[in-house]
C-alpha cells in the first residue's frame, strides 16, 4: 500500500528532500521550510 498527501507550494525538507548541500536532508521527518536556500 502507498500513502500520499497534497502540500501547498512549500520547500519541503527531510527524508532526502531539500538541497544537496544541506544537512537537513537526513531528518527522520518531513518539514516545510520558511524559504528555499538558493543552490550555488
Amino acid at each position: 500500500d502507498y500513502f500520499g498527501f497534497l502540500v501547498d507550494e512549500a520547500f519541503l525538507i527531510g527524508y532526502g528532500l531539500g538541497s544537496p548541500e544541506q544537512t537537513n536532508r537526513n531528518l527522520p521527518y518531513l518539514a516545510a521550510a520558511n524559504q528555499a536556500v538558493p543552490m550555488t
